[in-house]
């Protein structure tokens, strides 16, 4: 009968939602299960399992004054800047502003009608230029920090550069290798100081910045020293000064002159 197949190959409305759908009474339950679950405990920066993160109650309990202090005069920013780092980095600034003051004095000694190197005198002001932006940038990345800069005196450059004996060209290409080098050593001892207060981001800004760029400078005004030992005074640090000019100037070396071209070409 109709009635009867209509029975047997259907199942009834109740059965398909029993079947489907899940009671009210486990979704209460499951609600239930979340909100009873216990606040987050912090040990370091691993929570314990089963816990909720709670950075407000976090911070509460790391003592919010003792990190964003409210006495005048304190930086808000500083976090695990520690003094020792701090003063080096002041020094770092100090170093950098009194390399760029004898470079500068360097090309104002090139660039004297008496010497007439510009090449030379071109490659020491963009030395001065460089160490001048290397002191803004640790200065900015002190104040990032919430640390406070203290400038000191700059002293003051030697002016005279000719030698009897080397030339002016090789002493002052001698005396930037010995300067770069004694720079080296301060981003050095500051990377140390840094692992050592497990200051990472302060190392790792030395190191990529500052430190590695420091070795391919010295390497590269090594070879210049070597080159100015071997062509000699006179003629042969004229040479060299016009392929380092051409060089400053972004066109291709000086490879050959012609033995009648003037010097003023």
């Amino acid at each position: 009968m109709p009635s009867k197949g209509t029975q047997e190959g259907k199942a009834t409305p109740s059965e398909g939602t029993q079947e489907g759908k899940e009671t009210p009474s486990e979704g209460t339950e499951a609600i239930a299960a979340i909100a009873e679950t216990p606040p987050a405990k912090l040990t370091g920066i691993v929570l314990e399992e089963g816990s909720i993160f709670d950075p407000a109650k976090e911070a509460e309990k790391a003592d919010v004054n003792a990190l964003v202090p409210s006495e005048r005069g304190k930086s808000l920013a500083r976090h695990r800047l520690h003094p020792d780092a701090e003063s080096e980095l002041c020094n770092a600034v100090n170093v950098a502003y009194g390399m760029s003051y004898t470079f500068h004095a360097m090309s104002l000694y090139f660039a004297r009608d008496d010497v007439a190197l510009k090449g030379l005198s071109r490659f020491f002001m963009k030395r001065s230029n460089d160490e001048r932006e290397d002191a803004l940038s640790l200065s900015k990345y002190l104040s990032r920090r919430g640390g406070r800069l203290k400038l000191k005196s700059v002293c003051e450059p030697r002016m005279e550069y000719d030698d009897p004996v080397r030339g002016d060209a090789l002493m002052a290409m001698e005396l930037t290798v010995a300067m770069e080098k004694l720079e080296y050593e301060k981003y050095l001892a500051l990377v140390k100081l840094a692992n050592d207060k497990e200051d990472m981001e302060l190392e790792d800004k030395i190191t990529d910045e500052y430190l590695h760029p420091q070795v391919k400078l010295i390497k590269k005004h090594s070879e210049y020293v070597s080159q100015l030992r071997r062509v000699g005074k006179g003629e042969g640090t004229y040479l060299f000064d016009r392929i380092l000019k051409n060089k400053m100037k972004g066109k291709p070396e000086l490879h050959h002159v012609h033995p009648h071209a003037s010097p003023l070409a």
